[in-house]
């Protein structure tokens, strides 16, 4: 075999080496890499989903799915098998004209992923396009040698990985079909019988669809939309990609000091995250678990509630409407109280609008309240459902029918003694969560009106829910308010009912203070369900039809650069500025524990003593204890990290004796550390001189700034933090 690699090398160096000229030194790099390609992808495959006929649109989708798996589970693994050196690591005098790539170079990806795209395009489009595509991937494979990257054997080797992935994927997809679609789906297998040659039995139409099957069908087709994206959001949250967030760390770290209540939140979150660790450890995953189940939870939701109806296709449109919603997209793989507080809303909407029919039974209304009571010990907003109840009593004379039996008052009950746990842990703590919310509201101050906030508000929302969407569900509230056929119908007026006290609250409280978007979250899901509704019959109209797959293209393109943001500087060539970047608030933790915990260790060595860590607020003092091993260990007994003491409560470790470090490190350093705030992240000109909380200085003896440092993710600024040194605590 040694010939072969001497041929191989040999070969290397004539194409990068010998061949190199000023024309191809413009020309390959840019074949290899340019910053215009996969926009251009995005373009063409979303006009040809747009306008396509079947046969197209089944190309564009196997041809997505065959590219990840050629790439993402074929090409990686066999990267890491052969574990071969890079040309420019194992060769000298190697001609480099793009970045060292950090994986290994056999097999080139580039080559598999054009061997597998050509190799698609050849069974759905035929050889025309086929050579066209294939004449492509060769001279983008012969750049990846001319630029230094590898060698002409990993480019063989992928286009000849990456068309046997293809051709395997393409018939693995097309024999399920065959087999799973004649039991699962057996109508649209009697028109479309084979997903590799797509031809359109027209005349195998039904003349007449037996209701009953086809929504049994979209019923499963919802099913397993539900369980593929389930295992999706937990593969993603077991990968490194994102870290903690402020909120998460800090309830985590409530997840083992389980109480009653807590600070802000009821204790449920706390429960929750303590069962997800008991899962899986004090992992990302472990913290995370609950969220993507949760969220599939929802979705089982909605889709058997439009089943019920029988409207299963309406519903498996309402899960890809939360599909590619961006707010509802994050809330389903970061662990904090929404998940919680919108699957409890939403069971207990649901539920109730069984409840107040005619049949109602106590049981129901039961079920309603202890929704609404688990709801309340997840987030305070769901005491705002009550208001949604007051007013469909009020508006809706047929369930009032239902406040002469007992099964309301039941559920007010249940939810009445689901309070106590936070009631009896306010009385026993001067009701500070009471203060803490009038502060958050801004309302312990004179109540002022400006629409600053307000319009700032909506047009946040607007960006995180869709910007189409957020139209059609405001076109649909409105077209309620104002047409006596929407307001006659029960479950639009039911829907309406429970989304708008939230909308309403907010946006009354957004002329005072400035509202964050995710506190409407509750209100998201009954509000796009009234929409849905309202619009299906229009969807066969050519705007709306429009609108929907504009939507649905957007929206599917913001959540995946949503999940991992790096992806617009590695496909587009754009590195988001560092207060821009929102996955900001996702990186860079773990960077930073290392680095203010060897900066301890160096202090404790230095000055013969234990040192700890204080740290500027809640949020990094949960991220910096849960990316410190020894911190993570001890964060029940004895902490290595702290919050800044204060002289009033601002969050809960105030309330925790054992984080009282002005009384249990007496004489002890500690290393203090801020974070830089989003504004002053591209400031250049550094205060060589900035001021230390004053709490500092009145605890210790001597307080001495360190100087600040800048973290970098993947070569992109996300965070920069100043330290102090901290001696002789008084």
């Amino acid at each position: 075999m040694g010939w072969i690699q001497q041929l191989d090398t040999t070969a290397f160096h004539f194409i990068n080496r010998d061949l190199s000229n000023p024309l191809f030194d413009r020309v390959m790099p840019w074949l290899s890499w340019n910053r215009f390609f996969i926009p251009a992808l995005i373009l063409v495959l979303g006009y040809l989903f747009w306008h396509g006929k079947a046969r197209t649109r089944i190309f564009v989708i196997v041809l997505l799915i065959t590219i990840a798996i050629a790439d993402g589970l074929v090409a990686n693994p066999l990267k890491q098998l052969f574990a071969r050196p890079r040309p420019f690591v194992s060769e000298t005098g190697v001609h480099l004209l793009v970045g060292e790539g950090r994986s290994y170079a056999m097999p080139s990806s580039h080559a598999v992923n054009w061997a597998a795209g050509a190799t698609v395009v050849l069974i759905y489009g035929g050889t025309r396009y086929f050579l066209f595509i294939a004449t492509i991937g060769i001279f983008v494979g012969f750049s990846r040698i001319y630029n230094g990257v590898h060698y002409p054997t990993d480019v063989l080797a992928g286009y000849l990985i990456g068309a046997l992935s293809a051709l395997a994927t393409v018939n693995i997809i097309d024999v399920t079909w065959r087999y799973a679609g004649k039991r699962l789906f057996p109508t649209w297998y009697q028109i479309l019988p084979s997903l590799k040659n797509v031809v359109v039995h027209a005349n195998q139409f039904p003349n007449k669809v037996d209701p009953t099957l086809e929504n049994l069908q979209w019923l499963r087709l919802g099913y397993l939309l539900i369980g593929i994206t389930l295992l999706f959001r937990l593969w993603y949250i077991a990968k490194p990609i994102i870290e903690l967030s402020f909120d998460e760390a800090y309830q985590w770290i409530w997840s083992r000091h389980l109480a009653l209540s807590y600070y802000s939140k009821p204790p449920m979150i706390a429960l929750v995250q303590r069962l997800g660790t008991l899962l899986w450890g004090d992992t990302e995953l472990g913290v995370r678990f609950f969220a993507p189940v949760l969220a599939a939870i929802v979705s089982m939701i909605i889709l058997k509630f439009s089943h019920s109806l029988g409207k299963t296709r309406l519903g498996v449109l309402l899960l890809l409407l939360a599909l590619t919603t961006p707010m509802l997209a994050v809330g389903s793989v970061i662990m904090t109280v929404d998940p919680l507080n919108v699957t409890f809303w939403t069971a207990a909407m649901l539920i109730g609008w069984r409840a107040i029919q005619p049949d109602g039974k106590t049981l129901h209304w039961i079920l309603v309240g202890i929704c609404m009571g688990l709801g309340f010990l997840s987030k305070y907003t769901t005491l705002l459902q009550l208001l949604s109840w007051i007013a469909i009593f009020a508006f809706n004379k047929e369930a009032r029918v239902h406040l002469r039996r007992a099964g309301p008052w039941l559920a007010l009950l249940t939810l009445a003694a689901s309070t106590l746990p936070v009631l009896v842990w306010n009385a026993q703590n001067n009701w500070i969560t009471i203060h803490h919310l009038a502060d958050r509201g801004d309302l312990t101050t004179s109540i002022h009106f400006g629409i600053k906030y307000t319009l700032d508000f909506i047009f946040t929302v607007c960006g995180v829910l869709n910007p189409i969407y957020f139209i059609g569900i405001w076109w649909a509230i409105v077209a309620f308010l104002v047409e006596s056929r929407c307001r006659a119908n029960p479950l639009l007026h039911f829907l309406f009912w429970m989304s708008i006290p939230v909308w309403a609250f907010y946006l009354l409280l957004s002329f005072n203070t400035r509202i964050l978007p995710n506190w409407i979250a509750p209100a998201i899901i009954p509000s796009m369900c009234l929409a849905a509704l309202y619009w299906e019959p229009k969807l066969l109209n050519k705007v709306p039809k429009y609108a929907l797959r504009a939507g649905l293209i957007l929206g599917t393109i913001v959540v995946i650069f949503m999940h991992d943001t790096t992806l617009l500087t590695r496909w587009c060539g754009i590195t988001l500025p560092p207060g821009k970047d929102p996955s900001r608030r996702l990186r860079g933790w773990k960077a930073i524990a290392q680095i203010v915990n060897e900066k301890r260790l160096d202090l404790e060595t230095t000055a013969g003593k234990p040192a700890y860590i204080i740290c500027d607020s809640y949020g990094l003092t949960g991220v910096v204890t849960f990316y410190i091993p020894e911190a993570r260990q001890r964060v029940t007994t004895n902490p290595l990290v702290y919050c800044l003491r204060r002289n009033r409560p601002s969050n809960q470790f105030y309330f925790w004796p054992h984080y009282d470090y002005t009384q249990t490190q007496r004489d002890h350093d500690a290393i203090f550390v801020s974070l830089v705030n989003r504004r002053e992240l591209r400031n250049m000109n550094e205060d060589l001189h900035p001021q230390s909380p004053p709490e500092l200085t009145q605890q210790f003896e001597y307080v001495k700034y360190r100087g600040t440092i800048p973290i970098y993710h993947k070569g992109s600024l996300v965070h920069k933090i100043r330290l102090w040194e901290c001696h002789s605590l008084k």
